[in-house]
């Protein structure tokens, strides 16, 4: 009996599979079609430029592909080990397809950013998806944050214009998670054509974070949301635990 049951559910357990790697593969054809749709507007864009739009491209359509909550029947921990592995492979075939010639210790920190930034998303995901009674309001959130961060340097270019303080330019620019990307690249993407002609930033001052200190800060905020949702969830289930013994008491 036993043996049969394993057998019958190796089926399952492959299909579950093939439903992450579909997911991911979907992610980065799309993707790929997003990043060929933006290229035009970059005029003779820079490798680093078609680097940091592949990437940006890859992290907006994994996200919004994600296997959440009931999606399959993993883990959490393995969902995010398969994902991440998945998503590595991916960017790196991007890379590869796109025939971008470059330093594969850029690529490779850029590749390492990209897929700290889509557990990040996923973990403050789960942490917002507590305290919320609708499952699909918690990822439009975490995607109209996302998108807004990433935006700053873009939006913030009138105000930014009239204040004279170097503290102030350099806080919107490090919260963009476009100048976490852009770091990992060492591109100083501020200076581009594109956002030469339509910010103000590259007449200003300004300084860029360290990449290494970004990666620390991800990957500890990621590892915080991880652990709080963690205890919240934890919390959860023994406070249903405890409701399910006192109504079978009664």
């Amino acid at each position: 009996m036993a043996n049969n049951a394993t057998l019958s559910a190796r089926p399952k357990l492959l299909l579950r599979k093939k439903e992450l790697a579909g997911r991911c593969l979907l992610a980065l054809i799309l993707a790929q079609l997003l990043t060929l749709a933006v290229l035009p507007e970059l005029e003779d864009a820079p490798v680093k430029a078609t680097l940091l739009t592949l990437a940006t491209s890859i992290i907006l359509c994994s996200y919004l592909l994600y296997p959440e909550i009931n999606v399959c029947h993993y883990s959490r921990t393995t969902i995010n080990i398969i994902w991440s592995t998945l998503l590595a492979i991916g960017v790196l075939a991007s890379i590869l397809l796109n025939n971008l010639h470059f330093d594969l210790i850029l690529i490779l920190r850029l590749t390492l950013a990209v897929v700290l930034l889509c557990l990040l998303l996923s973990s403050l995901t789960r942490l917002i998806s507590h305290f919320t009674t609708d499952t699909s309001s918690a990822p439009l959130l975490v995607f109209l944050i996302t998108t807004t961060l990433t935006t700053a340097t873009i939006w913030s270019g009138n105000w930014v214009e009239h204040i004279d303080s170097q503290n102030t330019t350099d806080s919107i620019i490090a919260i963009s998670p476009l100048t976490y990307l852009a770091s990992m690249l060492d591109y100083d993407y501020l200076r581009s054509q594109w956002f030469y002609s339509h910010t103000p930033y590259g007449s200003l001052r300004y300084h860029y974070p360290h990449w290494l200190s970004y990666l620390t800060v991800y990957l500890g905020i990621t590892v915080l949301l991880s652990f709080v949702e963690r205890q919240l969830k934890i919390k959860a289930t023994n406070l249903s635990s405890k409701h399910h013994t006192q109504t079978e008491t009664t």
